[in-house]
């Protein structure tokens, strides 16, 4: 076997171990990025998800009080109108 062969059979065998390597073991590495990303994702949309719901909360009873004052309101407006005439 001539050396030019044995250097391009050497450089055969180099590219396919790596190869072998970079389909084995990054595409998994790659995967779990993925997924990782993903999953992170999914939590942070159901942090904002609970915290939009405490803020319709919050915002539903401002609302309510509000209401409350303005009929009171209108319930002493109406009895004044009563007095008047």
């Amino acid at each position: 076997m001539s050396p030019v062969m044995l250097a391009h059979a050497t450089a055969k065998l180099e590219y396919l171990v790596l190869h072998f390597i970079l389909h084995l073991i990054f595409p998994d590495t790659l995967l779990n990025v993925f997924l990782a990303i993903a999953v992170d994702n999914l939590a942070t949309a159901q942090e904002l998800d609970a915290a939009e719901e405490e803020e319709a909360e919050e915002e539903s009873k401002v609302r309510f009080l509000n209401c409350q004052k303005r009929m009171e309101c209108f319930r002493l407006s109406a009895i004044n109108q009563r007095v008047m005439l």
